[in-house]
């Protein structure tokens, strides 16, 4: 790990550092090419891949804690999910990554903030659309990276993919 690993990221598109020591969720949906819970790692490769609209980066959101109360909480978080699909939607599940993990394997984060709907958004821009798409050296590189997420997050499952949100009172 370098020391830049342990340094907060800041840009300027955003005031508020990401601090190493912070989760950032992705969501996961209920399908087996991005869940298989019977296979090791169980999150697959293509959860994390880039989408045609992840130009700039792969998009996460940094989870809430009690210093940064604004951002989402995992069920906030899977709420929010705008998949066209109404099941998979509804169904989606929520995974995290530690700052410090992602850093660790190279990756930068950059905040993103999307107000008032995602304040905690950030990207990855090193896992972009753009590199996936352009050759098969660059689309190797972000599957190399990918494979390193997808091995972290499948420890950190905060929402089993499948399950509905819980009603509270």
């Amino acid at each position: 790990m370098n020391a830049s690993s342990q340094t907060p990221a800041k840009t300027q598109n955003s005031h508020e550092e990401v601090r190493p020591d912070e989760l950032l969720m992705r969501r996961i949906l209920p399908r087996k090419k991005d869940y298989h819970p019977s296979r090791t790692p169980s999150i697959q490769e293509t959860a994390f891949w880039p989408r045609p609209n992840d130009v700039e980066g792969l998009s996460l959101s940094r989870r809430r804690t009690a210093e940064n109360s604004h951002f989402l909480d995992e069920n906030q978080f899977k709420a929010a999910c705008s998949h066209p699909d109404a099941n998979l939607r509804l169904r989606c599940g929520v995974c995290a990554v530690l700052v410090a993990a992602a850093q660790a394997i190279g990756l930068q984060v950059r905040p993103d903030p999307i107000i008032p709907d995602d304040p905690g958004h950030v990207y990855l821009p090193d896992i972009n659309y753009l590199d996936f798409d352009r050759s098969p050296e660059s689309r190797q590189k972000i599957l190399i990276w990918v494979g390193q997420l997808i091995e972290i997050a499948s420890q950190n499952i905060l929402i089993l993919p499948g399950t509905s949100l819980q009603q509270t009172e």
